[in-house]
């Protein structure tokens, strides 16, 4: 599908152009890229919903190891958390909100961790967009993610 919008895009603008006397690439691009994003949604929801239920055992345990991964991934953070702050480390996540470019280092940010409250003033006087949001660990990166899915 992501070939075949790239192959026609231009081509579905230029007629737009030609029938309305607009060119209107951003709308397009835009609406795709929601289109997009809500698929990929929706095919990451059901394959992490969708139970383990192959014939092969083989197959069933392939299943069970993916899910153990998705497991693993997401509890990640607070598994890293803790390693840190049992050695003296604080951890604090950032869900970056936006594409660097043009805001370089004031780029927003969203902050999580039990020391975020913390840390956002001193990343604020070195020039960052730093917000707390939660202490937490996980909030900014979900509030990042769902961000990234709508927009």
């Amino acid at each position: 599908m992501a070939a075949l919008y790239a192959a026609t895009i231009g081509d579905v603008v230029d007629y737009d152009e030609s029938e309305t006397g607009q060119r209107r690439e951003g709308i397009f691009a835009g609406v795709m890229t929601l289109v997009r994003k809500m698929a990929q949604s929706a095919a990451i929801i059901a394959s992490s919903s969708s139970p383990c239920t192959m014939a092969s055992s083989s197959a069933n345990l392939a299943c069970r190891q993916r899910r153990a991964k998705r497991v693993l991934t997401t509890r990640m953070p607070a598994r890293a958390a803790a390693a840190l702050e049992a050695v003296g480390v604080d951890y604090v996540e950032a869900g970056v909100m936006t594409s660097v470019p043009p805001y370089g280092i004031r780029v927003p940010m969203l902050l999580g961790g039990a020391r975020a409250a913390e840390l956002a003033p001193v990343l604020q006087a070195w020039g960052l967009d730093a917000t707390p949001v939660s202490d937490r660990l996980g909030v900014a990166s979900a509030i990042k993610m769902c961000r990234s899915v709508m927009i």
